[in-house]
């Protein structure tokens, strides 16, 4: 059986006054004219639960909050799936690409 891969556009923003933020475009279209998010399953609506989470959110006695922002890559992927989290990355545009798995 083959392998389906798809690799997402990476850029990031880079400026003195904050730190570094890397963006995934799975918007890009491949040669085929398909993109990534063309090709996954779409999930539910999140705005309806989230604003429903934040007004129970009052209602309670006790609440905690978390930082979530720095959540990508910190958890463990199933070995069988690791095949398709690679990274093509470069450090100025003149140097080859480095292949992160």
């Amino acid at each position: 059986m083959a392998v389906i891969s798809c690799f997402t556009k990476v850029s990031y923003v880079h400026q003195a006054s904050t730190q570094l933020r890397v963006n995934f475009d799975a918007r890009s279209k491949t040669t085929t004219g398909y993109s990534l998010n063309n090709l996954l399953c779409a999930g539910g609506a999140l705005k309806d639960d989230l604003f429903s989470i934040l007004t129970r959110f009052r209602k309670h006695q006790y609440a905690f909050t978390a930082d979530i922002s720095k959540m990508f890559r910190q958890i463990e992927i199933n070995p069988s799936q690791k095949k398709y989290l690679k990274i093509f990355w470069k450090e100025r545009p003149e140097e080859n690409v480095k292949v992160f798995a």
